[in-house]
């Protein structure tokens, strides 16, 4: 992996990788205006397709744009995280250049690439992957370890549980002083 730009102008244009990235995207679109994906929701299947489109997508992103690697690292489709923002990111670009949109849609696009590079760098200092190297995701040990998981699950339960006593007291409290339940 390298870090390195190719220069568009010398008519190396990656054809292979983009042909049928039209088709894609009007796929996306489902012929109308896009809608978010809920990555948590899709079927295996589902999955492979949708990031199979999102990687025509960052292709083409990373052709039209000067897209450094602490931006959009190499690897970044091995991160939950950095799949979900790319997504979004997409998801706006193809609504903003819906046919049905003003023309000042692609400004307005253009803002939100300049709020997503910031929160993809964010996301990939997380990660501390960089051209040369991925690393995986950083778990925290309550969510990734089970039995670490299964108390935090109990203490949370506990949470809610004493918070819903003390406002359910409150309530009953407040109501009665205002003469009954309103």
């Amino acid at each position: 992996m390298t870090d390195e730009y190719v220069d568009g102008a010398g008519g190396s244009e990656p054809e292979g990788l983009l042909a049928g990235f039209d088709e894609q995207v009007l796929a996306a679109l489902g012929g109308d205006v896009p809608h978010p994906v809920d990555w948590s929701a899709l079927s295996a299947t589902a999955r492979r397709d949708e990031l199979r489109r999102l990687w025509l997508w960052v292709v083409e992103l990373a052709a039209a744009w000067p897209v450094a690697s602490d931006v959009v690292p190499p690897c970044w489709y091995r991160h939950e995280s950095l799949i979900r923002v790319l997504s979004a990111a997409r998801d706006a670009c193809l609504a903003a250049y819906g046919s049905s949109q003003p023309a000042s849609a692609a400004a307005d696009w253009m803002h939100v690439w300049d709020a997503t590079t910031q929160r993809l760098r964010h996301w990939v200092r997380v990660t501390g992957c960089n051209s040369q190297r991925h690393r995986p995701d950083p778990i925290q040990r309550w969510v990734a370890d089970d039995a670490v998981s299964a108390a935090a699950r109990v203490e949370f339960e506990g949470f809610v549980e004493a918070e819903f006593e003390r406002r359910s007291t409150a309530e009953l409290r407040d109501a009665a002083d205002d003469g009954g339940p309103t």
